[in-house]
């Protein structure tokens, strides 16, 4: 195992002081606010010198993206893996109930990682650090899925098959090392619902535009997800 040096270990603890100063600025006032020079005069440093650890605003962010994706993929693992293996109903209940309790908790945080892009992170980079964490993220919903999908006894609905097939035609992922999609068309398909239905609902929520409907989100969001269950059953 290699040593680190005092001085890597020092930038690294400088790195991680300039990340939390810039999140203390996302949760303060938003995504928009924060800036190399603020930050930069929050850890005491000069913004030239920040550079040294990031080289751009934009690359401050995508690392705070990226860390943001780790932080909430690791509470939702603790909750799905608190549940017995031998219950993946449970576990997968328990992913999707993670990802609600983190994101209402964290309204700003959620608002930089699936709220409308900031600048310099529009566009879709698979190398970047930012799509490795997320797919982290994603995986940590999908191992509870695919437990579910190959516990249920019933068999493909026909009804569904062509539209099945159209959306499988069109994924970007998640696939198999051989470049495969890694589950039948219609998993997929219920994949991709069961995530528009849980980030729809989470959404909403954090983003106040339930307010005119409902005083308590709760209830509303355990609907949709036993809907959802239901239909895996």
């Amino acid at each position: 195992m290699m040593r680190t040096t005092r001085r890597e270990r020092m930038r690294a603890a400088t790195a991680d002081e300039i990340k939390q100063a810039a999140r203390r600025q996302l949760i303060a006032d938003g995504p928009a606010a924060i800036s190399i020079r603020a930050v930069a005069r929050e850890v005491g440093l000069t913004p030239a010198a920040l550079y040294r650890y990031f080289p751009s605003l934009e690359a401050l962010i995508e690392r705070l993206c990226a860390d943001t994706y780790d932080e909430l993929a690791e509470a939702i693992a603790a909750a799905r893996d608190a549940v017995p293996g031998d219950d993946p109903a449970g576990r997968l209940r328990a992913a999707a109930w993670a990802f609600r309790d983190w994101s209402v908790a964290h309204p700003r945080e959620f608002t930089l990682v699936f709220g409308t892009p900031v600048p310099g992170q529009a566009e879709f980079d698979p190398e970047s650090a930012v799509h490795e964490s997320g797919l982290r993220f994603g995986g940590a919903f999908l191992e509870a899925f695919l437990a579910l999908w190959h516990a249920r006894e019933r068999g493909p609905r026909e009804a569904n098959a062509d539209l099945d097939r159209r959306i499988a035609a069109a994924a970007c992922a998640p696939f198999d090392a051989g470049g495969d999609l890694a589950m039948p068309p219609e998993a997929y398909r219920l994949y991709l619902s069961g995530w528009i239905r849980l980030y729809g609902s989470v959404a909403l929520e954090v983003f106040g535009h339930l307010r005119w409907a409902v005083s308590d989100v709760e209830p509303l969001f355990e609907s949709e997800l036993n809907d959802f269950l239901d239909e895996l059953a």
